[in-house]
């Protein structure tokens, strides 16, 4: 049996399962092939059903100081290296910063406060697309404060990033609402839109994302509370925060050297909350049961640790905890929250400053992103290309995980991948 004999949606539900590296080597094989893995059914059916059953994974992006130019993806489990990035544009301002990640896609943006948010860089490092995003709806003015949002609009199958200026001089008097701009990848411009009063988030990035939604703290008013912004409706919302536990601590919010601490994030879909009490050291994680409903906060478990918790950053699929313990980003922690027991993993000296975010890549293609070739495909031998197909079936299920279908990975194995390549490809033997 050769490959074109397959049914066709038994080839694609293959295909579904398939890694996306994998997956952009198939593009160059033909035509056909590239065109199916190119569909927007296709793509949707492949983060669902790939994607989201993996665990998520770490973005690490180099300190300006460190001199380097690309980004590496930890693994969760191990914080070893799976791949590393090079940084296909340059930043205006010295250095990047992570404003928010959803599905494979990057949004970085000039980290400087008084530049922060005026270039954005849309970028999917697992394709090699990019796009920088300049101009805007309104003209800046000096000590304005800009918070970033980015997110999916599942609804237009499009990519969109809010972008909030405050201005100080103004805003705190009660003078002026903020100005509200929203970007399209699918359209390519900025839109004003009313945004009526909105709080002062803690951090300039919105970048939880949930529920098609992005969220940030906001703990300069009582009662704390969480900002959202609702891609589909476009509009902000706020959800109040779960009644705090002093612990027999001051009733203050301090930064990380201080005696309370909290971190937003997202648990198997849900919004979650992390607590951290320096005084008796624990660590609580709430989950939201129910979205937009404050009475569903639930706290599932508290972690005793040890050492001071700089920053939650993610769960992993079978619950843990991925805690970066120190704020130079050179020491991580992966906590068992069944044993409470805190393996800790100190990274070198490349990693001294970095910006660690949470990452899944997906083979999601928009149209309008930059493609950069890196030569991937350039001088591959046919041969090669053949023994990686007929490696790929014996590896199989290795590489989708635990999820793969046994019946997609009993029929990759035994087709005899017969496909003239150096006729698709263009090269000889």
């Amino acid at each position: 049996m050769v490959l074109n004999d397959l049914p066709t949606e038994i080839f694609i539900n293959i295909l579904t399962r398939l890694p996306v590296k994998t997956l952009i080597q198939f593009t160059a094989i033909c035509k056909s092939w590239c065109s199916i893995i190119n569909d927007p059914h296709f793509i949707t059916t492949h983060l669902k059903r790939f994607t989201l059953n993996r665990d998520c994974q770490l973005v690490h992006l180099p300190s300006v100081s460190s001199g380097e130019r690309s980004c590496s993806v930890l693994s969760v489990n191990s914080f070893d290296q799976l791949a590393d990035y090079k940084i296909p544009f340059n930043p205006e301002f010295d250095t990047f910063r992570i404003a928010g990640s959803v599905n494979g896609l990057l949004c970085l943006t000039d980290y400087r406060f008084q530049y922060y948010g005026k270039n954005l860089y849309l970028w999917n490092p697992s394709v090699h697309k990019f796009r920088i995003v300049r101009d805007s709806c309104f003209a800046r003015k000096p000590d304005t404060f800009v918070v970033l949002g980015f997110g999916f609009d599942s609804r237009t199958n499009d990519y969109k990033v809010v972008r909030v200026f405050y201005d100080f001089n103004l805003y705190f008097s009660g003078g002026k609402v903020p100005d509200v701009e929203v970007y399209s990848i699918n359209t390519g411009v900025w839109r004003k839109i009313g945004g009526g009063w909105i709080d002062f988030p803690d951090e300039q990035s919105l970048n939880v994302f949930v529920n098609g939604a992005v969220h940030g703290r906001c703990s300069k008013r009582r009662p704390e509370r969480i900002m959202s912004f609702h891609f589909q409706e476009e509009r902000f919302g706020e959800i109040m925060l779960p009644e705090r536990e002093l612990d027999g601590e001051r009733s203050n919010f301090k930064d990380s050297i201080g005696a309370f601490k909290e971190a937003l994030g997202e648990m198997k879909g849900s919004l979650a909350l992390f607590r951290w009490y320096a005084q008796s050291r624990n660590c609580q994680v709430w989950v939201m049961e129910e979205y937009g409903a404050a009475e569903s906060w639930c706290k599932l478990f508290t972690i005793v640790v040890k050492d001071r918790i700089f920053q939650p950053i993610c769960f992993t699929k079978d619950g843990e905890v991925v805690i970066q313990e120190t704020e130079d980003g050179r020491r991580l922690a992966l906590c068992d929250v069944k044993s409470q027991e805190l393996n800790s993993v100190r990274l070198d000296n490349r990693y001294a400053g970095a910006h660690l975010v949470h990452f899944r890549d997906a083979f999601d293609i928009k149209r309008g992103l930059v493609h950069m070739e890196y030569g991937l495909f350039r001088g591959v031998r046919a041969d090669r290309m053949v023994l990686s197909l007929r490696n790929l079936g014996r590896n199989f299920k290795e590489d989708v995980g635990r999820e793969s279908d046994k019946v997609s990975c009993s029929l990759l194995k035994g087709i005899p991948f017969k496909v003239d390549l150096t006729r698709h490809l263009g090269v000889s033997n």
